[in-house]
């Protein structure tokens, strides 16, 4: 996993072909495992899916752009259908008043990643003065598939259900918000926020689990906005740059692949977070098709001397023991993550959750 802001773009870059991996989610199936490509779609594209009609991208992996939003004035919100149930003293609103903090959250009920981040979400507005931070949930789904939701008798599910109710809840069925915002930076997957400032400008842009400490800077008045959108441009620049490797990687410019994996690891072998990023975004795009064992290895030599600079850097070690994983080497993927879990500094539990997979494996023969 990478550090810092790349924590962020490891949550931001969903696999269209995939159901919920890594903190995403695809309308098309709710499996946790790792996935593989849809069938049906053009050769060397995918699928993607946010309502009921499918599109197709232009690449394996679409990657958002969020940098074409943050700093601009966010969109009304075109909704259609308010939920009572879940106004928590909200009134339905179009325009951002201004002095005041938006959560715009996108989510689904079939989505176990969203389900996840809803208590997240209805907990964000109480740590503020009462007022000051205001959520909203937007689904694409039709407002009596929401409905349903927060009805369930599902044990797994009445948490998620009964902290849904504590946001102002919109149903998006003819998917106007998302083509607003989701659509506007090439996003595929959910949950995924943007947080409307004091000024109705789009400040951050990531997954719940990573926003706290960027809301608590807006509420406060120090979010530094240039500083994240310059770091998000490196991100974007990164995974542009490996997408057409990982892309060549699995067709007849192979060697060619291997070969600019290398150059590029070589230029920025004096950056640990760009190191890690290479790295990570292998295990990434490795859920979307199987990739050489060579590029396997080369990213792992990057993740090494990612080390070499950094070597308690936990998020290093999460995407090291990612990699090993890959590999088959699972004795040592084990050891490596126990170390990061150790470390700590990830987002809550993510770590011990991989730790605990791992284990998992190696258990069942």
């Amino acid at each position: 996993m990478p550090p810092a802001l790349p924590i962020i773009a490891r949550s931001l870059l969903r696999l269209a072909i995939l159901a919920p991996v890594l903190g995403g989610c695809r309308p098309a199936g709710e499996s946790v495992a790792r996935g593989s490509p849809t069938t049906g779609t053009a050769p060397g594209r995918v699928s993607g899916q946010i309502h009921g009609e499918l599109r197709i991208v232009d690449s394996l992996y679409p990657l958002a752009a969020y940098c074409r939003l943050l700093g601009r004035p966010a969109p009304p919100l075109d909704i259609s259908h308010w939920l009572p149930a879940g106004d928590g003293g909200c009134t339905p609103f179009g325009a951002f008043a201004p002095g005041r903090v938006y959560v715009v959250a996108f989510w689904a009920s079939w989505c176990p990643r969203c389900r996840e981040a809803l208590p997240l979400l209805a907990a964000a507005p109480r740590r503020f003065p009462a007022g000051a931070v205001t959520v909203v949930a937007v689904s694409h789904e039709e407002p009596g598939d929401v409905t349903k939701f927060l009805t369930t008798t599902k044990a797994t599910a009445r948490d998620a259900a009964d902290a849904a109710t504590d946001c102002c809840l919109a149903a998006d069925p003819d998917e106007s918000v998302h083509r607003d915002y989701l659509e506007a930076v090439d996003e595929t997957g959910i949950p995924t926020v943007f947080i409307v400032g004091p000024q109705g400008l789009i400040e951050w842009i990531g997954h719940p689990v990573d926003m706290e400490a960027p809301l608590a800077d807006v509420v406060a008045g120090r979010w530094d906005r240039e500083s994240f959108v310059a770091r998000r441009r490196k991100v974007e620049t990164v995974r542009a740059r490996m997408a057409a490797i990982v892309e060549r990687a699995g067709g007849a410019d192979a060697a060619r692949a291997l070969k600019d994996l290398r150059d590029f690891a070589a230029e920025r072998r004096d950056d640990a977070a760009d190191l890690n990023e290479i790295g990570w975004l292998v295990v990434e795009f490795a859920e979307g098709k199987p990739l050489p064992a060579e590029l396997v290895m080369q990213a792992v030599s990057a993740v090494i001397r990612s080390l070499a600079i950094a070597p308690d850097d936990a998020n290093t070690l999460d995407t090291l023991a990612h990699l090993q994983a890959m590999q088959g080497r699972l004795d040592e993927a084990i050891a490596t993550q126990t170390r990061a879990v150790e470390l700590g500094g990830g987002p809550t539990g993510r770590f011990a959750d991989f730790l605990h997979e791992l284990e998992s494996r190696r258990a069942t023969p």
